[in-house]
């Protein structure tokens, strides 16, 4: 119902709608133009297909003028398991995937699984709808890093007074990017040689737990001498204004000295963190110890990726498929018969190196 008010300010239209009995009755009032008439209008026509929902059962009676999250979240699943919601959903997966890394994909399909988890939780939504969308395969790839300390010697004498501190720390620690930004003075016990690893861009570490990491002989002396040239700020690798550097000027910082130092640019930041535990392994140091300091979940992570490097890892394997291999190939031999098909005697078959190539040629003497 449409009801007409005349004030000294001007008309006005009050629309009216009730669903059959006293209950359930809502209004809303417009300035008297042709634009509000119409818009009034339309809200009293809202309200018919609202009753009309309600009575076939659509619309819940209690909800007369809208739906909860959890009513449509409900809906959707329905929808989705009328409409084969697990392929789609995969679908979905996939044809992200066309445009980011897989590691990229399972993140994103990650945290909206766990956010649905906790919809589950709240009563939103009665089911996760990523349950049953499998992550994509993440290739295996050979990481990059610097081989020699020579190579790195070349590096740091490329780069200016403040990178090469940056750098020398990240071998040395095998702190992430964001831990080392955000390291302060009071993290660093010189004396008992110790770092306190526990913040980051997010406010935690990428874990989210605090661990300890040795302060190794290489890295000692310099943060020796940055801590007698602390300044007002509490980082120690403060940036403009002693705030926390961001992650772009340094990584471009790091291209420019490999270009200086003419080593392979597509190197990034992360391989100095790949360098410091390559290293650690390869001079025998305990793998657990180092899952630990490099803040890995779980110690398999630490050797997928670097157990390979251990000097023991294949010593006990060399000898397994053992076999001589001729430095040169042997000579062989030709029975040679006449005519009448008696022996006549032989000639020598020299193998022809074009053989790997192509059809063999056989020469003979």
């Amino acid at each position: 119902m449409i009801r007409r008010i005349e004030r000294a300010d001007g008309t006005r239209f009050q629309v009216y709608g009730r669903t059959n009995g006293a209950d359930g009755c809502s209004s809303k009032v417009y300035l008297g133009t042709v634009d509000s008439r119409m818009k009034a209008t339309s809200l009293e026509e809202e309200h018919r297909v609202k009753q009309s929902m309600r009575a076939s059962g659509e619309l819940a009676p209690e909800h007369d003028t809208k739906r909860t999250l959890k009513e449509a979240a409900e809906a959707w699943l329905r929808w989705l398991a009328e409409s084969h919601s697990r392929s789609h959903r995969a679908y979905w997966r996939d044809d992200v995937a066309k445009d980011y890394a897989a590691t990229t994909v399972n993140s994103a399909l990650g945290c909206l699984s766990s956010a649905c988890s906790w919809f589950v939780a709240e009563q939103w939504i009665a089911a996760n709808p990523c349950d049953g969308v499998k992550q994509r395969e993440v290739p295996d790839r050979a990481y990059k890093w610097i081989r020699t300390r020579g190579e790195l010697e070349r590096l740091l004498l490329a780069s200016s007074d403040e990178l090469r501190d940056m750098i020398a720390v990240s071998v040395a620690t095998m702190l992430r990017i964001d831990e080392l930004l955000h390291l302060q003075h009071d993290d660093i016990d010189l004396d008992a040689r110790l770092i306190i690893v526990q913040r980051a861009r997010q406010g935690t570490t990428k874990s989210g737990k605090i661990r300890h990491v040795p302060i190794l002989d290489s890295a000692l002396d310099v943060l020796r001498r940055r801590h007698l040239k602390r300044g007002a700020s509490p980082l120690l690798f403060p940036g403009k204004r002693g705030r926390v550097r961001a992650q772009s000027p340094v990584t471009c910082a790091f291209k420019a000295a490999l270009r200086r130092a003419q080593m392979d640019e597509t190197l990034v930041w992360h391989g100095l963190r790949h360098t410091g535990a390559s290293w650690w392994v390869m001079s025998g140091g305990d793998i657990f110890r180092l899952s630990k300091l490099m803040g890995h979940a779980d110690v398999k992570i630490t050797q997928k990726t670097y157990a390979h490097l251990a000097p023991e890892a294949w010593h006990q394997d060399y000898h397994r498929l053992a076999f001589h291999v001729p430095s040169e190939p042997a000579r062989v031999f030709e029975i040679v018969r006449d005519e009448r098909g008696k022996l006549a005697g032989r000639r020598s078959i020299t193998v022809d190196a074009r053989e790997t190539a192509g059809p063999g040629v056989r020469k003979s003497a």
